[in-house]
């Protein structure tokens, strides 16, 4: 192998590098907006579940009055 040769070799494999990096940052970036998707999630759960034991307690209360 001639110096042009490695050249080459090492230009194709600097730009895999490259690449790869772009890809795992984009990859980063999108985790962090689907942990931030989930937390608004597990907050709307949170809220239907305190209004559904709202809800049971109300049932609950006309259930002793009946």
């Amino acid at each position: 192998m001639n110096k042009y040769e490695l050249k080459y070799m090492y230009e194709q494999e600097a730009t895999k590098v490259e690449n790869l990096i772009d890809i795992n940052g984009k990859n980063a970036h999108h985790i962090q907006d689907l942990y931030a998707e989930i937390k608004k999630k597990d907050e709307n759960i949170d809220k239907l579940i305190a209004r559904l034991n709202d809800k049971r307690e109300e049932a609950f209360k006309l259930k002793t009055i009946i």
